[in-house]
């Protein structure tokens, strides 16, 4: 169980009695010799005083044999002040979502980051965290190489710092983090040049380092450890919308790390209004509300919350705090400058923390502009307390004079009963001191005097009945959860049922109360509460909270009312009980303390968790009081919480005794049986006597002791424990002496007749059997060095050969028999045969035929491949193909399919054709076999172009429309006076150039309504990628990438289908001049944006990036057509 260091008042008072000194002498002049160290005689290291005002004793010694000063010193054992407020300021640098940056201008992110990198010496900077939205699409590798090669700025430099996925960095529908770890993984972290003693990779979700984590999330989810300020730190770094492995992980990693202060840094948090948004964006994942309150809120170690993502425009900043369930302010920021100028212009947020000063300032920065922010929103100073509490001086109790070798003493008055002090000696012989070391010593506890006590040592059904000392329990919430027996007071409790038990007959200032509480079921889903209230007035108290929580964790929390004054945290199994004791005393403040144990260890010396508090109304007199919840959110029926020995007392007066508890387990088997009486227990004393009597006549003493017996039989065994006051206690149980069984006899393992087809065998060992109990393993050597298990496994052997079968069989006791078998095997491969081609009846309309060769089959096979002559001289592949003849007439179409052994089959079917290939109506074509300078002119149908951007960079020559664009250049030419909900676009597209430096995008926009569209991208890449995109405005629905590089000059068809409303079915397909069109699309979607549910006009839209190094790219159009797809 973590103990929290003391907070106590460093200062103890000086002496103010009189002291003996021994064998004093007249002061000497010191020598050049340094005095020894005294030796400390007593009181003895750890020693409890015989009173509160001990008498301490050294001998002090001097080389040189003058006399010496002894001056006695002590303190608080464990007592603290404020750290060293003159550590020095440090900065935390955050990275703000890069995204923008990863695809053409990646250079001004390497700016940035060398910046980092160059201004670490001069802010301080301990640790650098991005906040996810590395890349603008996690299926684009350049963007990530691009992101990954700027960050090696930084670690090539050994600047500390970590990454997170945002939004864009994975998958959102499946959550997969592939791409993200290739570039930003695990490795990366832990071998980083920056891990030192004091800064370093901690780990990451999949790892397993704290416990089976269940899934393996690479470096999604990961946290680091640095020290700065005087302070020790964890950055934990979760990924977007955390879901509930990653939170149950971070769980596990903030238990691990107690005592350090927790920056949080993850994708979404704050909106640009500083609020949470309360339903999450991704399936399985958290909302930032939930986050906040579920997680953040209760872990009281993060103190701060770093995010990005949310912006509206240039808007991108908000902060806000609120305290989390330990009272302690939580500062919560967002940073984001994605949607700003070129990316982002470089803008980043740092924070200097001032131990001085306990702040944490924010500067707004822009290293590729040169210029701070300075409005309200970017550049602010919050409270933040970083004075790490030290070790509280010794304070002076009285200085002694005697000569060398003589022993000095003192009496240490003004310490306060039950309470742990160091203490030590300084000689200073008149020029030089020197400290002793320091030992502890622990004052008595004072008298305490019995206000209630109750070991329920009765049976109730219904209610607590009345306590031995301090009258009837008073139920609330129903005497039915109430019952009495076992020697405990037990409540039954239903999830998000809270009931309480008090004596109202006791009402007290000053209470010390201890009660012995656990549970015996394991909590599922949510927490089990044992709340012991040792002031209740009216409805505010004062308690101590035991709450068993899901997984083992068991926190401690001391309460006003439900407000945590401090907590600890430790573990805890179902069956397991704890001691628990309260101390509430005084008034104006009311000074509170805590401590709870396992009652199978020792008491802790300390108090684990103490507190002052003066809220008025609890400045008084109050009743004690037992409350039993369990949360809402628990998957157990029922919860069962059990509390003995309870006493309350009075600090001045003596206690009358509590006598003990008697409890053993037994065990053994046969006519032997062990029993176990460690279990009992005294309240206020120690178990000094154990006495059993074994139900045979026989007895023993001490704790454990085991019996064999005579004969089988039941047998009462008595205990009886005495305490250290002679109180005794006495339990029975029944225990039950079993005859030995008789020897276990070993199974006959048998391998029936194996059943060999080639180098197959079947092998069937169920006729083994078990003469006094059955069989429970076959295991099989198959004599190939591979191996089974099961009654009736098969095996297929590598080469032909006589091999030996060794089957082993298992019984039920253990014992195993065996038994071989030779088997002999030899391949016999099939004669491969051919496959049977089969065309479906073709679906013929106008000259347009769709064929079907699926109906094809291979008896001993599958088809891998169709070949089809469409009996005009074109062909094509797949199983399903379609084909638009250019005349009419009978054409004799073949088809030949092959299998996967290489044979082929071939059968031909006649098709005839006649009228024209659907399409619909044509509403508008262009040829362009004009000559137009500046502009397009008029389209053969749908009137004339509207040309933007200007007109000079459009032209009609060579039967071809042309666009002339500059890197960075946008240019659209519309047909306006074509408005519809239904349009198949199909067009030639090529380029004079080939692209470098940057992109060429072609966009195909089927349906234009204001400003929204549905259109398929034609995308040329430097590295000859060819990709097509079909988009809803600037978002991708669907995409493809064709095989091959792309060429200069060379054509590209495209096909587009804007089909319908409400919703509007989208498709489009690409392919090289020359090839056959596919007969499948390539990418597809299905879309209701209600802006786009109206007719629209047609429009072609040519791009350049503005990274292109071609001086002038022209886009070439021809072959222009669109129909209603009819």
């Amino acid at each position: 169980m973590h103990s929290p260091s003391l907070r106590r008042p460093a200062a103890v008072a000086a002496a103010t009695v009189a002291v003996l000194t021994l064998s004093l002498v007249a002061p000497t002049a010191a020598s050049a010799a340094a005095p020894a160290a005294a030796t400390l005689i007593s009181p003895a290291d750890g020693a409890t005083t015989a009173s509160v005002t001990p008498t301490l004793s050294v001998t002090a010694t001097d080389p040189d044999g003058g006399s010496l000063d002894v001056r006695f010193e002590g303190r608080v054992a464990g007592a603290t002040v404020p750290g060293d407020s003159e550590a020095e300021p440090f900065t935390f640098v955050v990275v703000p979502d890069t995204q923008n940056y990863s695809d053409g201008r990646q250079a001004l992110l390497e700016q940035q980051l060398r910046w980092v990198r160059d201004s670490r010496a001069e802010l301080g900077t301990a640790f650098v965290a991005q906040v996810g939205d590395l890349v603008g699409d996690w299926f684009i590798p350049r963007q990530w190489n691009n992101v990954s090669t700027a960050f090696e700025i930084l670690d090539d430099a050994a600047v500390p710092n970590t990454v997170l996925p945002g939004n864009h960095d994975l998958d959102a529908s499946s959550g997969d983090v592939a791409a993200y770890n290739t570039h930003f993984g695990p490795s990366r972290y832990a071998q980083a040049g920056w891990n030192t003693a004091s800064t370093r990779y901690g780990g990451h979700l999949g790892q397993n380092q704290f416990g089976p984590d269940g899934i393996d999330r690479g470096n999604a989810d990961s946290y680091a450890l640095f020290s700065a300020g005087g302070r020790d730190f964890l950055l934990l770094n979760l990924e977007w919308e955390a879901p509930a492995y990653a939170l149950e992980w971070a769980d596990r990693v903030l238990d691990a790390h107690p005592d350090r202060t927790v920056i949080m840094a993850t994708h979404s948090f704050l909106t640009v209004n500083g609020t949470r948004l309360t339903t999450p964006q991704r399936p399985g994942g958290t909302s930032p509300a939930s986050l906040w309150q579920d997680f953040v809120r209760t872990h009281c170690q993060i103190r701060l919350v770093v995010a990005g993502h949310e912006n509206q425009g240039d808007l991108g900043e908000a902060r806000r705090t609120d305290d989390n369930a330990c009272g302690q302010p939580v500062h919560q920021i967002l940073s984001n400058y994605q949607a700003r100028a070129n990316g982002g212009d470089g803008w980043l947020r740092y924070y200097t923390f001032d131990p001085a000063e306990n702040t944490m300032a924010a500067t707004t920065y822009s290293p590729v502009l040169d210029r701070f922010e300075t409005d309200a929103s970017s550049a602010f100073t919050l409270p933040f307390e970083l004075s790490t509490p030290q070790p509280a001086p010794f304070q002076p109790i009285a200085t002694r004079t005697v000569g060398s070798g003589s022993t000095a003493q003192a009496e240490w008055t003004g310490l306060a009963p039950d309470e742990e002090y160091e203490w030590r000696a300084v000689v200073d012989d008149g020029t030089t001191s020197t400290p002793s070391g320091a030992w502890r010593l622990r004052t008595p506890a004072p008298p305490v005097q019995a206000l209630a006590s109750d070991a329920f040592s009765r049976t109730v059904a219904n209610g607590w009945g009345t306590a031995e000392v301090g009258g009837a329990w008073s139920v609330s919430g129903g005497s039915s959860a109430f019952s009495v027996g076992g020697g405990r007071g037990v409540v039954t409790l239903a999830p998000s049922h809270t009931r309480e038990a008090r004596l109202p007959a006791v009402s007290a200032r000053d209470v010390i109360v201890d009660v012995q509480v656990g549970t015996d079921v394991a909590s599922v889903g949510g927490t089990a509460s044992a709340t012991v209230i040792g002031r209740l007035v009216g409805s505010s108290s004062y308690a101590l909270s035991l709450r068993f929580q899901p997984g083992g964790v068991l926190v401690v929390y001391l309460l006003r009312d439900n407000i945590a004054l401090d907590s600890a945290v430790s573990s805890w199994a179902p069956g397991q009980r704890f001691q628990a004791r309260l101390s509430v005393t005084g008034t104006s403040p009311t000074q509170l303390a805590a401590k709870v144990w396992p009652q199978s260890a020792a008491e802790p010396t300390a108090w684990q968790l103490t507190a002052s508090d003066s809220t008025a109304v609890l400045q008084t007199a109050g009743i004690v009081s037992v409350r039993s919840a369990v949360s809402s959110s628990s998957a157990v029926s029922t919860t069962r919480l059990s509390y003995d020995e309870l006493r309350v007392t009075a600090p001045g007066a003596p206690p009358a005794n509590a006598p003990p508890s008697a409890a053993f387990t037994t065990g053994g088997s046969g006519l032997t049986v062990t029993i176990d009486g460690r279990g009992s227990s005294d309240a206020d004393g120690t178990i000094t006597a154990y006495a059993w009597q074994l139900g045979d006549g026989s007895t023993a003493t001490g704790p454990t002791a085991s019996r064999t017996y005579a004969a089988a039989g039941s047998y009462t065994i008595r205990l009886t424990v005495t305490d250290d006051d002679g109180a005794t206690a006495t339990t029975t149980r029944v225990v039950t002496a079993t005859a030995p069984p008789p020897e276990n006899q070993a199974p006959t393992a048998a391998i029936a007749a194996p059943v060999v087809d080639g180098r197959s065998v079947q092998l069937d060992g169920s006729d083994s059997s078990d003469p006094d109990g059955t069989i429970a393993g076959y295991t099989w050597a198959f004599g190939d060095g591979q191996s089974g298990t099961g009654a009736t496994p098969s095996h297929v052997f590598d080469a032909d050969g006589t091999f030996t079968v060794r089957l082993t069989v298992t019984d039920d006791d253990g014992a195993t028999g065996t038994v071989t078998r030779t088997v002999t095997v030899a391949a016999t491969p099939p004669h491969n045969q051919s496959p049977t081609a089969q065309i479906a009846t073709p679906e013929v309309e106008g000259r347009a035929v769709s064929l079907d060769g699926r109906g094809s089959s291979d008896a001993d096979g599958t088809i891998v491949a169709y070949a089809w002559q469409f009996g005009d001289g074109q062909s094509g592949t797949g199983p399903t193909p379609s084909h638009v003849f250019d005349a009419d007439g009978t054409y004799s179409v073949r088809l030949t399919v092959t299998d996967d052994d290489g044979a082929t089959g071939t059968v031909t079917r006649t098709v005839t054709v006649a009228g024209p290939s659907p399409g619909g109506e044509v509403i508008a074509a262009d040829d362009f076999e004009r000559s137009v300078t500046n502009g397009w002119g008029t389209a053969g149908t749908g009137g004339g172009w509207s040309a933007t951007g200007g007109s000079t960079a459009y032209s009609v020559s060579g039967g071809d429309g042309i666009v002339a664009l500059r890197a960075g250049d946008t240019r659209e030419a519309r047909l306006n006076g074509v408005s519809t909900t239904s349009a198949e676009v199909s067009v030639r597209i090529s380029t004079e150039t080939a692209p470098a430096g940057g992109t060429t995008s072609a966009t195909v926009i089927g349906r234009l309504v204001g400003s929204a569209a549905y259109s398929a991208r034609l995308r040329l890449e430097p590295s000859g990628a060819l990709r097509l995109y079909l988009l809803r405005d600037q978002t991708l629905l669907d995409s493809y990438q064709l095989p091959g590089a792309y060429l200069a000059g060379e054509e590209i068809l495209l096909r587009l289908r804007v089909h319908g409303t409400a919703p509007t079915t989208l498709a489009a397909r690409i392919w090289r001049a020359g090839t056959t069109e596919p007969s499948a699309w390539q990418v597809q979607a299905t879309d209701g944006t209600a802006a786009l549910q109206h007719a629209g006009s047609l429009t072609l839209h040519s791009y350049i990036s503005g990274a292109s190094t071609v001086p002038v790219t022209r886009v070439h159009y021809d072959d222009y057509r669109v129909t209603t797809g009819g």
